[in-house]
């Protein structure tokens, strides 16, 4: 969790635009249906900010630290954020949050 939370932070601060918007899934390319969208407004990923239909979204609760209090929110990841921060560094990760604060 806290490599998502990593990468969220970095591509906060490298790119300041908001959910891509599109008909169609940036993971596996489908089209998002316009009954579900509807229903339901397609996730986008806070990492990447693409627009993902619910087979290639994850759900992840991550502790959030405000000035005054911690909690928990629930995010949705696409699968190739998930993955990708699986596969980072825990120790590139933990030492690089630990140069920023």
């Amino acid at each position: 969790m806290k490599k998502l939370s990593y990468l969220m932070t970095l591509r906060r601060r490298s790119d300041a635009s908001g959910i891509i918007q599109s008909s169609d899934c940036g993971v596996c390319h489908k089209s998002l249906s316009k009954l579900s969208s509807l229903l339901q407004s397609p996730s986008g990923c806070p990492v990447c900010r693409r627009v993902t239909c619910s087979k290639c979204s994850v759900q992840k609760k991550l502790t959030i630290e405000a000035s005054t209090e911690i909690t928990q929110k629930t995010f949705t990841f696409c699968l190739s954020c998930v993955i990708e921060a699986k596969e980072l560094s825990a120790w590139e990760v933990a030492t690089a949050c630990l140069r920023s604060s």
